[in-house]
């Protein structure tokens, strides 16, 4: 159920390969707070147009969205952000991308509105 939603700015491309990135967060998160690898789902998003604080167009970004149902504490949310916060970094290190952003949002869906 949970679902891994990388955006990254086109203009990482090729440094970064986004496979790769999309394989370290899928396989981070397994066994954390009751996630199994066999009901992730990762997907990711190439963005065109963005704008990155004070360097806009020039600028180069990668956010990372986990979809979770509720239920989880704030402190296993917090949890799973840092390891994925800690994967992104892995593949966007500053002393590489100095005018790179990376985010990371843990986002809660509601269990009434969700259908699996």
């Amino acid at each position: 159920m949970p679902h891994i939603i990388i955006e990254y700015s086109n203009n990482l491309l090729p440094q970064i390969n986004i496979k790769n990135v999309m394989d370290a967060c899928h396989t981070s998160i397994d066994g954390f707070h009751n996630i199994t690898k066999g009901k992730i789902k990762t997907r990711a998003i190439k963005v065109d147009n963005f704008l990155v604080g004070t360097d806009g167009a020039d600028g180069q970004m990668i956010h990372i969205t986990l979809k979770l149902m509720t239920g989880r504490s704030k402190e296993a949310r917090q949890e799973l952000a840092n390891i994925l916060y800690k994967v992104g970094q892995k593949y966007l290190p500053k002393t590489d991308f100095p005018k790179a952003a990376l985010t990371v949002e843990i986002v809660e869906l509601d269990k009434e509105t969700y259908i699996p």
